[in-house]
């Protein structure tokens, strides 16, 4: 299953193992890795991790006449539009350019493409063999599930989009199995430090101190007075969920390839289920 911006969780993890490497940090301005980004001064890597980066949206304007769009054109799109939405760390404003972003940031800090890098570095030590990176390049995904939208008596594909092959945003694909082993990685440390990880999902501040409940590539919030990481993903006809209360070693993940789907709505009382079965 395609999992749309469930997906920024891993542009996340790269992001954070260059930094314990010593590749790059957190406060670099972008503009150092992705010269094209020069233009949006004070923007950090931190600021595109928290959605507090202000990059505008370059979806509608980024040439598609000529076959699929690759992160170098959105960055050389951005990088021609150069006109920031808002001062850096000024506020929280979800941001799917920014996460593109930093497919680029990490293949300029680590020397090999973001398809390849999480391949080796996170999908293959943590036994994700079926989950793929898929970007222009159109790599083979076995078992594939195609998007589709419901309509009267049936179902019509939706599953091609013209800017299908940029990542870091979304273009994952992953079963709920090796979902699975993503959740238990979390809990060790063979990826990143649980230093790095409580950082992960700590929720980062505006520049005047305001919470903004969200973390790197995690929305933070609590159920029932534990902490909770969580992220949704929607892109063309694919609906996906994860939601996990570490403290509970409790985790919920939901994919679907119908765009009628809403996750969302089963997160709650599936848990509250759980904990009230768990005490008795």
């Amino acid at each position: 299953f395609r999992l749309g911006s469930v997906s920024k969780q891993f542009a996340a993890m790269a992001i954070m193992m260059l930094e314990e490497e010593g590749k790059l940090s957190y406060d670099d301005p972008i503009g150092q890795y992705v010269p094209e980004l020069s233009p949006y001064k004070g923007v950090t890597i931190r600021h595109l991790l928290m959605h507090t980066g202000g990059l505008p949206d370059y979806y509608d304007t980024i040439d598609t006449s000529s076959g699929m769009p690759t992160n170098a054109d959105a960055a050389i799109e951005l990088g021609e539009i150069a006109s920031p939405l808002f001062t850096a760390g000024e506020r929280y404003e979800y941001s799917n350019a920014g996460y593109d972003m930093l497919g680029p940031i990490v293949e300029a800090a680590s020397g090999i493409p973001f398809v390849r890098f999480v391949r080796e570095r996170i999908f293959e030590p943590t036994g994700m063999t079926s989950s793929v990176a898929h970007d222009h390049s159109l790599p083979v995904i076995r078992n594939r599930a195609y998007g589709y939208d419901a309509i009267p008596g049936g179902f019509v594909p939706n599953d091609a989009d013209a800017l299908n092959g940029i990542i870091g945003s979304g273009g994952i694909y992953s079963t709920l199995n090796d979902m699975f082993r993503w959740d238990q990685a979390l809990y060790g440390d063979d990826l990143v430090s649980q230093e790095t990880l409580d950082l992960a999902f700590t929720s980062g501040l505006t520049n005047s101190g305001e919470s903004i409940n969200y973390g790197f590539g995690w929305r933070i919030d609590e159920f029932e007075g534990h902490k909770r990481v969580r992220h949704g993903g929607s892109w063309v006809g694919f609906r996906a969920h994860i939601a996990r209360i570490p403290d509970r070693q409790f985790t919920i993940v939901m994919l679907s390839n119908r765009s009628d789907f809403n996750a969302d709505k089963f997160i709650d009382p599936i848990t509250t289920t759980y904990f009230a079965s768990a005490e008795h």
